[in-house]
């Protein structure tokens, strides 16, 4: 049974294949991280998952008390990683790398749990999702299917995507039909409290809300190097926030120039309950019926 333990870093090294994964249950315990580099100046990550490994982190416990907290760097993942009822907080990155709670270059899932209160001097403090400069197509992938990424914020004036940075391939939608993955109250962005996306985003479900960055796209800022971004089903961006405390405007999702939306309806037609406010940078773009215009 595990207690609650602070490593130096712990590392999954066992290979792994996808028909056996390897089930790590904190059972209501604690990893407690601690303010470590290496002599890169690089944070080190509490728990680091290798590549060829599969990893389900879980929590047993009926209450649900189980986390990863209070380091650098949570997690850093290079397998495929699947977490379901724990919590990833209170991590702290001051050094000049994206990413607190989890930085993920493989496959990363998210069904259910919270990813809360984690800090960064740049981008990415809950997610950071990485990319692969060969072949953009091949970027690590990040599964948003349940729970929570919340009151994540900046220890900077220019820090983007709080909540997630998306340098890779990001899916957001109900894994099971009955969880709600949900972004919200996120803040200190300079642009992206909620989402930045910089490659590929499918949103097909979920809400993002109550997020407040200082400029641009508090809920989702599509910037201008983003090759896909694809909403439809029952995606929700609604009461978003840029601006100082006493004056804030709505600013949901907002588009970089040139940038357009695309609406999934053969695969995922959009509901009744689909509710997303876009913003523009420019005056170019064109909006769909089901589009409503901050």
């Amino acid at each position: 049974m595990l207690s609650d333990y602070t490593p130096s870093k712990v590392q999954v090294i066992r290979s792994g294949v996808e028909e056996s994964h390897t089930v790590l249950d904190l059972n209501g315990c604690m990893l407690n991280g601690s303010m470590i580099a290496s002599r890169s100046r690089e944070a080190l990550p509490t728990l680091g998952v290798y590549e060829d490994c599969y990893i389900d982190i879980v929590d047993s416990s009926s209450e649900k008390t189980g986390c990863i907290a209070n380091g650098c760097l949570g997690i850093e993942n290079y397998g495929n990683l699947t977490i379901e009822d724990i919590t990833i907080k209170n991590n702290n990155n001051t050094f000049e790398q994206p990413g607190s709670g989890v930085i993920n270059h493989g496959v990363f899932t998210m069904n259910s749990g919270k990813i809360s209160g984690n800090v960064n001097a740049n981008y990415g403090a809950g997610v950071y999702n990485s990319y692969n400069s060969e072949d953009l197509s091949q970027s690590p992938v990040f599964n948003f299917f349940g729970g929570e990424i919340c009151n994540n914020s900046a220890s900077s004036e220019l820090v983007y995507g709080v909540g997630v940075f998306n340098d890779g391939i990001m899916n957001m939608y109900s894994g099971d039909g009955s969880s709600v993955p949900k972004i919200h109250d996120n803040t200190g962005a300079f642009a992206g409290s909620g989402i930045f996306n910089n490659c590929m985003l499918y949103m097909y479900g979920g809400q993002i809300y109550n997020n407040i960055a200082t400029a641009g796209g508090a809920g989702i800022l599509v910037y201008d190097q983003a090759q896909v971004t694809q909403l439809g089903g029952t995606a929700q961006i609604y009461d978003n926030y840029v601006g100082e405390e006493g004056s804030y405007d709505t600013n949901n999702l907002h588009l970089g120039g040139g940038k357009t939306i695309t609406l999934d309806e053969e695969n995922h037609p959009i509901r009744y309950d689909f509710n997303v406010g876009i913003s523009l940078s420019s005056v170019i773009g064109v909006f769909s019926n089901e589009c409503q215009e901050d």
